[in-house]
């Protein structure tokens, strides 16, 4: 998966960073900023706001 910032230029690709998916949630944590998740070879485009960023800490 990648992710990309909606309101920055932030950005990090999942098949070189293990975490990916932590960091994107830990930069819409700090920052406020929604995050665009893209699963590989697809153009499907998954918006993460703040209810999933809070859900997904609670986990």
């Amino acid at each position: 998966m990648a992710y990309t910032c909606v309101d920055c230029e932030w950005s990090i690709d999942g098949e070189s960073v293990e975490n990916a998916g932590s960091a994107a949630i830990e930069h819409h944590v700090d920052s406020g900023h929604a995050i665009e998740r893209r699963p590989d070879r697809s153009d499907e485009e998954i918006t993460v706001g703040a209810e999933d960023a809070d859900r997904a800490r609670s986990d």
